[in-house]
């Protein structure tokens, strides 16, 4: 067919991502022999967002601010019709994302001897993180968990206290979330005094005392 009858054909990208909170706005655009009607014509748009076809310029404009990532992604189909041949048809989806940010606290305590264990929590959407230190001073007797973002370890003695260093936490959205984060490790208990000897008949009972300190 030559121009001059040529159908509409959907030429620009089948899908976009829009951020919470962040006004986004993509084109649809078609080509034709004449100027082409881009509508919706099956399928639903967020109720936050707006799609407006734009008369004689071949193409339609999807805009909205997300308030939140309820119903991601939205999937519709675009439809362009300019009155030659069959309307051209393009599946469309959009995608809701946010960047990372870290909501748990930025300070823990560990025990001499004793297992640790704390949690490094973060929201984003999608909501799959990985954690990381990208600087600083973590423990060498820790480890950090990079897909659960567990700080676990136990400590044998208070060297190094406290450990200070930078915890990261990444969805591939937006800038990477890092939050300074300070480990302390406390002595265990130690015994102050010991209990006395003591000789007891079958069948009695014995009381010893014992003193006991913890620095905190």
């Amino acid at each position: 067919k030559s121009s001059a009858t040529a159908a509409p054909a959907i030429t620009s990208t089948n899908a976009t991502t829009f951020g919470i909170g962040s006004a986004g706005t993509v084109t649809v655009t078609a080509t034709g022999s004449t100027a082409a009607t881009v509508t919706i014509s099956s399928g639903s748009i967020p109720s936050w967002a707006t799609f407006t076809s734009n008369a004689g310029a071949n193409t339609a404009t999807l805009a909205g601010t997300p308030p939140n990532a309820s119903g991601s992604p939205f999937t519709f189909t675009i439809q362009a019709s300019n009155g030659v041949g069959s309307a051209a048809t393009q599946s469309f989806t959009l995608t809701v994302q946010q960047a990372p940010t870290i909501t748990s606290a930025n300070n823990t305590a560990f025990s001499v001897n004793s297992a640790g264990t704390f949690t490094v929590t973060a929201t984003g959407v999608p909501s799959t993180m990985t954690f990381s230190v990208p600087s600083g001073t973590f423990p060498l007797w820790a480890s950090l968990g990079t897909s659960s973002g567990i700080i676990t370890g136990t400590p044998p003695n208070t060297t190094g206290s406290p450990f200070s260093f930078v915890v990261r936490a990444d969805n591939g959205v937006g800038s990477p979330a890092n939050q300074s984060f300070t480990l302390t490790v406390a002595a265990g208990p130690t015994i102050s005094s010991q209990p006395s000897n003591q000789t007891v008949g079958s069948g009695a009972s014995a009381q010893f005392a014992v003193t006991a300190s913890s620095a905190s």
